[in-house]
């Protein structure tokens, strides 16, 4: 971590402590221009007055987005995990968050978000350190995505992809439901890295339910793939793609329609993380970290999943935007009629 040495940083971060239990209080920053919005819909209000490029920042509370996102702009939260936010709640957007034409380069950090649905060409977003529900793309030919990068998230739902998109990356994020197809659809020089990817594959009336599939030309490296279903139904038309050093529940190695290359397999959950459960979703008290990273090397030389790679996580899932570790305010004014007030804050550098 470092200190945060941004003065309007550092007043936001005071502006989102000192309003948690009162109003919500948006900054919208433009070149050289800072403004605030309260009200009703802050969100809302802050993004029309927003030009492309610039930046929304976001305190805890639940927050309605936009209608028709179509503004190529940076938003960001305090973060969802507990650990981290303590008293100032978690930034919430209370309905979907759909993306249209327009919203290329965006980037939104630090939100907890129901839902992600990519209706019109985007070209380059970057979506870090959210909790997010399902993630959908339109099927039409017509929307063409490229240069998607989802990283840090927690994802609780399923990730439904367009075969059209072109380099799309998950890295470093936790895919967790007692579900089938968490991912799904993804095609076109994708990279899938030190990721959490656990579901339970199953069969209903005869048809197997696969926890991956329908996934082509794909590279997955350093990812922890558990179906808690015991393997069965791990994968289902899968093909042409790389896999290197992941972990497995099953041994899906004889399979000739994929490359392996240093695989870890029969791999079991609880000899695996410190403390994972096979519940139906994500739970904050869970740790993923491994207990013998250094049995289960990736391809960058260090542990597979969340916390390996270029670039592992930060546990507790810190966003960049200013947070308070510690804060002391005067209970009274002084003869002049100030107040005191006392906050450390810091703020992750990626």
């Amino acid at each position: 971590m470092r200190k945060i040495k941004s003065l309007s940083l550092l007043v936001f971060a005071a502006i989102c402590f000192l309003n948690a239990s009162a109003q919500r209080t948006v900054m919208l920053h433009s070149t050289g221009n800072v403004k605030t919005f309260t009200g009703a819909k802050p969100l809302i209000d802050a993004y029309a007055a927003a030009a492309n490029g610039d930046t929304i920042y976001l305190p805890g509370g639940q927050f309605e987005w936009p209608a028709n996102y179509s503004k190529s702009l940076h938003i960001y939260g305090i973060g969802f995990h507990p650990d981290s936010i303590s008293s100032l709640g978690n930034t919430y957007i209370s309905n979907s968050v759909f993306l249209y034409a327009g919203s290329d380069k965006s980037s939104f950090e630090g939100l907890r978000i129901p839902s992600i649905g990519f209706y019109k060409n985007i070209d380059s977003l970057n979506v870090t350190k959210c909790y997010i529900g399902s993630v959908s793309f339109s099927y039409s030919d017509t929307f063409l995505c490229g240069d998607l990068l989802f990283r840090d998230n927690v994802f609780y739902g399923n990730f439904y992809a367009n075969k059209k998109t072109n380099r799309l990356v998950l890295r470093n994020n936790i895919f967790k439901k007692v579900d089938y197809q968490l991912l799904t659809g993804i095609s076109n020089n994708a990279w899938i890295a030190n990721n959490i990817i656990m579901g339970r594959g199953y069969v209903s009336n005869w048809t197997g339910r696969f926890v991956i599939s329908d996934i082509q030309n794909t590279l997955f490296e350093n990812n922890c793939i558990m179906d808690m279903g015991g393997g069965v139904y791990t994968f289902a038309n899968v093909s042409n793609c790389t896999f290197r050093n992941n972990s497995f529940v099953n041994d899906p190695t004889s399979d000739l329609f994929n490359t392996w290359v240093n695989n870890y397999v029969n791999i079991v959950t609880t000899d695996l993380f410190v403390n994972v459960s096979n519940n139906t979703t994500f739970d904050f008290s869970e740790d993923f970290h491994l207990k013998n990273p250094s049995s289960f090397l990736g391809t960058t030389n260090n542990q597979i999943g969340i916390y390996g790679g270029y670039f592992p996580l930060n546990h507790g899932w810190i966003p960049r935007i200013p947070f308070i570790r510690t804060h002391e305010i005067d209970i009274e004014t002084d003869a002049q009629g100030n107040i005191e007030v006392d906050i450390q804050v810091e703020a992750q550098t990626y």
